[in-house]
C-alpha cells in the first residue's frame, strides 16, 4: 500500500550479519511485499552465515545486497570475498556512523576504522562498485542521524523512473552517489560516460571519443549544486593495476562560486590515458565538511 509508483517506492528489507564478514543490507524488488515474505536468509543459519551462501541463495531472487560501515570495527567488511556484480553492485561509502570510503575521507571517518577495509581497499582490489549513503540512526528516520554524526548518509540514484524495477536497473549499472547529510546535487560524466559505466580500454586511449560525437576523451564534466559553499571538487583515480602510486587528489576547481552554491566544470583530466582496472571517482565538498561521493567511473 506504501508503494506508489511514479511518487513514492517502498521496498522490503533487512540486515544480514556476520560479526567476521561483516554488515550488509539486502534489499528486494519484488512486485509485492508480500512477494518478499518468506525470503529472509538468515546469518545464524549455517546454510546462509558467509557472504558467498547469501549470494548463492538470492541468485534467482531479484534482490541486492551492500556492504554496510565496510571499515567500521568490531563488525567491519572481509573484502576477501568478491561481491558479485549482478547482486551487489554498490557498497556503502557513508552513513551515521561516518565515511568508510578511506583515512583521508572528508568529514568524520568511522571511529575504530580498520586498514585494508575500506572502500578503496575494495576498490584497488579490483572490485566494481558504485557507491550510496545510509543513515543507520537506528529511529526510523531515513537521512537523520543521532548515534555519532549530525545527519545520516543519503543515496542519491539516478533512475529513469521513480518504480522498483527503475531504482533496481539504475543501482545495478552503478548510476548513484552518495552525500553525508547535505542535498548536493552532482552530474558528471567522462568522455560522454555517465557514472558507475565500464569504459572500454579504446575509448580511454589517446584520440579516442565517447559515445558523445566529439567529446575528447580525457574530458570530464561536472556539475554541482549543494546548499553550502562548496570549496573543492576532488578527483580520485588509479590508473590501473599497473598503477603504483597513481591515486590522486587534485583540486580540480577555482574558487569562483555562483548563487546558490552552483559550481560547474569542464576540463579535461591531467592524468594519462587508464589501463585495464583503472578507476576515477568524484568528491565534492562543502565548506562545513559536508560531502557528496559519485559513483567510479571504471576502465576496462
Amino acid at each position: 500500500a506504501l508503494n506508489d509508483p511514479g511518487r513514492f517506492v517502498a521496498l522490503a528489507g533487512y540486515e544480514w550479519t556476520n560479526w567476521v564478514e561483516g554488515h550488509r543490507h539486502v534489499v528486494f524488488f519484488q512486485p509485492t511485499a508480500e512477494a518478499a515474505a518468506g525470503l529472509l536468509l538468515s546469518s545464524i543459519d549455517e546454510q546462509y552465515d558467509e557472504p558467498r551462501e547469501l549470494w548463492a541463495g538470492l541468485e534467482d531472487v531479484r534482490a541486492l545486497t551492500f556492504a554496510h560501515h565496510s571499515a567500521g570495527a568490531p563488525i567491519a567488511t572481509d573484502w576477501s570475498s568478491p561481491p558479485p556484480a549482478g547482486i551487489e553492485p554498490v557498497t556503502e561509502i557513508v552513513s551515521v556512523h561516518g565515511s568508510s570510503e578511506a583515512a583521508d575521507s572528508p568529514g568524520m571517518v568511522v571511529r575504530n576504522a580498520l586498514a585494508g577495509n575500506f572502500v578503496r581497499d575494495a576498490l584497488d582490489r579490483g572490485y566494481r562498485l558504485g557507491f550510496v549513503g545510509s543513515s543507520d540512526g537506528h529511529d526510523g528516520h531515513p537521512g537523520l542521524g543521532h548515534l555519532a554524526s549530525p545527519s545520516g548518509g543519503v543515496a542519491a540514484i539516478l533512475s529513469d523512473e521513480v518504480t522498483r524495477q527503475g531504482i533496481y536497473e539504475a543501482l545495478l549499472a552503478r548510476r548513484t552517489y552518495a552525500t553525508n547529510g547535505p542535498r548536493i546535487v552532482v552530474r558528471a560524466s567522462y568522455a560522454g560516460w555517465p557514472i558507475g559505466a565500464d569504459i572500454p580500454a579504446a575509448a580511454a586511449a589517446a584520440g579516442a571519443v565517447g559515445p558523445i560525437a566529439g567529446v575528447p576523451q580525457q574530458t570530464l564534466v561536472v556539475r554541482a549544486i549543494a546548499p553550502g559553499r562548496i570549496t573543492r571538487i576532488e578527483v580520485v583515480s588509479r590508473q590501473g593495476a599497473a598503477g603504483a602510486g597513481a591515486l590522486t587528489g587534485e583540486a580540480l576547481c577555482g574558487e569562483a562560486q555562483r548563487g546558490g552554491g552552483e559550481r560547474e566544470c569542464s576540463l579535461t583530466v591531467p592524468l594519462p590515458g587508464f589501463q585495464a582496472g583503472g578507476y576515477l571517482y568524484l568528491r565534492v565538498v562543502q565548506e562545513d565538511g559536508g560531502a557528496a561521493w559519485t559513483s567510479p567511473f571504471f576502465f576496462e
